[in-house]
C-alpha cells in the first residue's frame, strides 16, 4: 500500500495492514517530491523478501520441519525481570496487535517497542495498540519517566534509548546516525536496555526483514536476560527473528498468539 503521510493517511493504512496488507511505502504529499523509481526499488525490495519467506515457508511444510533451532542455556544467573523490548517491522503492525491485546493489566513492567516505520504514522500506531490493550500505549516522548504497566512505542525517525540517574529512568530520543539502515534501530533500544538492566530484561524480536536486532540479542542472552523469536510460521517475513535464531541469540522461539504466555512463564520463574 502507498500511504500519503498524513493522520488520514495512517489511519487507513494501519486499517489497511489490520485487514491483510503486507507492508506499506510512505508516499510525499507533494508531487514535486514523488519519485517513481525510488518508491518501485522499495516495493520491489519488500515484495521479493514476502516471497522468498512464503517459498521457504512451503518447503519447510513440505518437509515436515519444525521452525525450531536447539539452544544452550546462558550461564549467568538471571535477576527478577524490570523490562521488556520488542523489535519488529515488516509484519509487525499485526503481530503487535496481537501481543498487546494479550499483555494482563497488571503486567507492573514498562514495555519498549521498535517498530520500523517513518515519522508521521508511529503516533496513530500507538494511539492504535491503546485501544486494543489494556495497558496505557504511547508514543515514547524525548525525557520521559519510565513507568511500570505502560508500552511505549519509539517515534518514526528517532532512536530510542533508556537513561537513568539518582533512580529515576527516562526515556531518550535522538537523530544520530541509522544503524543497520534503520532508526529508530532495535539494536539502539536493546543494548540500551542491557546498560540499565542488565540480566534483568527480556528481548523479543519479531517479523520482519533484515538482520537489525539480531546482533543485540546475543548480547541479551550473553547478559543473562531472556529472549524470544517469533517463529517462522506466524511471520510475515522470517528475516530478523531468523537471524538472531541462527546467531544464537534466541532462548525460546514461540508463534505470535504465544509469546506473551511465554513472557508470563519467565515473569513467574524470575520473578518482577
Amino acid at each position: 500500500m502507498l500511504s500519503v503521510l498524513t493522520q488520514n493517511g495512517a489511519e487507513a493504512t494501519f486499517k489497511a495492514l489490520e485487514y491483510g496488507a503486507i507492508d506499506f511505502v510512505p508516499k510525499p504529499s507533494s508531487v514535486f517530491q514523488f519519485d517513481p523509481e525510488e518508491i518501485g526499488k522499495i516495493l520491489k525490495s519488500k515484495i521479493l523478501a514476502y516471497f522468498e519467506s512464503r517459498v521457504r515457508r512451503e518447503v519447510l511444510k513440505k518437509v515436515s520441519v519444525l521452525a525450531k533451532v536447539p539452544v544452550g542455556e546462558p550461564h549467568i544467573k538471571k535477576s527478577p525481570v524490570q523490562a521488556i523490548c520488542i523489535g519488529t517491522s515488516t509484519g509487525g503492525p499485526r503481530a503487535l496487535q496481537e501481543v498487546f491485546s494479550r499483555i494482563p493489566e497488571d503486567i507492573s513492567l514498562p514495555i519498549f517497542v521498535v517498530q520500523h516505520m517513518p515519522a508521521g504514522f508511529t503516533k496513530a500506531f500507538a494511539m492504535r495498540l491503546n485501544d486494543h490493550a489494556k495497558i496505557k500505549v504511547k508514543e515514547a516522548e524525548d525525557g520521559e519517566s519510565i513507568e511500570p504497566n505502560t508500552g511505549y512505542v519509539a517515534p518514526g525517525d528517532a532512536h530510542l534509548s533508556i537513561h537513568s540517574k539518582g533512580g529515576r529512568k527516562w526515556i531518550a530520543l535522538s537523530r544520530e546516525a541509522p544503524v543497520n539502515g534503520h532508526r529508530p534501530s532495535i539494536e539502539v533500544l536493546l543494548n540500551s536496555a542491557i546498560e540499565e538492566y542488565k540480566s534483568g530484561m527480556i528481548g523479543v524480536i519479531m517479523t520482519g526483514m533484515g538482520k537489525d536486532g539480531s546482533a543485540a540479542m546475543v548480547k541479551v542472552r550473553e547478559a543473562g536476560g531472556s529472549t524470544i523469536a517469533q517463529d517462522e510460521q506466524t511471520s510475515v517475513i522470517y528475516g530478523m527473528n531468523r537471524q538472531a535464531v541462527e546467531m544464537g541469540g534466541v532462548e525460546y522461539i514461540e508463534p505470535v498468539t504465544e509469546i506473551i504466555n511465554r513472557i508470563q512463564i519467565i515473569l513467574k520463574e524470575r520473578g518482577i
